[in-house]
């Protein structure tokens, strides 16, 4: 049975209070490790393409916006096995990438960061796939957050490899 319009309006603001709730636990390990000019981060050499901690805030939370929108379009659709493993991977995915945060930022480790966002890479990977199975639309938008964790786990790898 089709999801009401009410009850579409609940899951929207639903996925976006879940999204919004890990990007600040995201953000909360973020800033208590790169805020000030003596942070741990600020301290770990790092290339000169590095993205400013303002570039990187709005970014990941356009990440987590679309992630949003992504994962309520096929929701909706829960009566479909490929949507409802596809919100699992989801799920699965956004716990993978605030534990990620957690890791890099909270515990200052980036090798066991980079072993985690490669399997948060994974995860997405399978959620962007399962998702565009079930909807090219919710795939689509999915792509550049999946770009940005690539590109987040190819800046975790160098700066492992540039402090290691």
């Amino acid at each position: 049975m089709p999801y009401t319009s009410a009850q579409r309006i609940a899951g929207i603001f639903a996925w976006f209070t879940v999204c919004g709730a890990v990007f600040i636990l995201c953000m909360t390990f973020f800033a208590m490790r790169v805020i000030g000019s003596e942070s741990w981060y600020n301290q770990l050499l790092k290339p000169e393409w590095v993205p400013s901690v303002t570039v990187t805030t709005w970014v990941w939370l356009g990440v987590f916006i679309t992630q949003a929108i992504s994962v309520w379009h096929v929701w909706i659709q829960r009566e479909e096995h490929i949507a409802r493993l596809g919100v699992k991977f989801f799920v699965a995915s956004l716990v993978l990438t605030a534990n990620w945060a957690m890791i890099y930022y909270g515990f200052m480790n980036p090798y066991c960061g980079l072993v985690q966002v490669i399997i948060v890479w994974m995860a997405f990977m399978a959620t962007t796939a399962l998702f565009w199975q079930r909807s090219p639309l919710a795939g689509t938008i999915l792509i550049p957050a999946f770009l940005w964790i690539t590109f987040s786990g190819y800046l975790n790898f160098v700066i492992w490899q540039m402090n290691a």
